[in-house]
């Protein structure tokens, strides 16, 4: 267990990295999510490393990762040299993650479509299946783009 966390927080943030792999991305750039959505507070590169117990350089490159992806932020303290991460709507990282994952899903559809051509059944079949991603994905990202407006609007309040 790492230092001051629970057994549950250290099963949540290795299952985080965990489906990260899943997604193609390096484990570590799961844990620093999970970290992050644990604690509404930002966490300084230091304290990343300290508490998943890896180097500075690999919280650093998956930070940028993660930054890259629109999955983090970078924020800065003013007098304080020090980059800090957060994640600004923990559920609205999720929902990216998941249309990520969709999209992927939805392209390997797309390559068994052109693949199968031997039956019509099977034509049918990958049809329909495309058509349930395709739908999802837009359900997703129509559902990412009310939490975006009502996140602004609760700013502007």
């Amino acid at each position: 267990m790492k230092v001051g966390m629970t057994r549950e927080q250290t099963q949540f943030i290795e299952h985080m990295g965990q489906l990260a792999e899943g997604e193609g991305l390096p484990r570590i750039a799961g844990r620093i999510l999970g970290v992050l959505m644990l604690d509404a507070h930002t966490r300084s590169l230091d304290e990343l490393a300290l508490q998943l117990a890896v180097s500075r350089a690999s919280i650093s490159t998956n930070g940028r990762l993660l930054q890259g992806m629109g999955l983090i932020q970078r924020v800065t303290v003013p007098g304080d040299r020090r980059d800090y991460w957060c994640i600004a709507d923990p559920s609205s990282t999720l929902l990216a993650v998941g249309i990520r994952r969709m999209r992927l899903m939805h392209t390997a559809i797309r390559e068994l479509r052109s693949a199968a051509r031997s039956t019509s059944l099977t034509q049918t079949h990958v049809r329909q299946i495309e058509r349930l991603y395709v739908t999802a994905i837009a359900e997703a990202e129509s559902l990412s783009g009310k939490l975006r407006n009502a996140q602004r609007r609760l700013r502007s309040r």
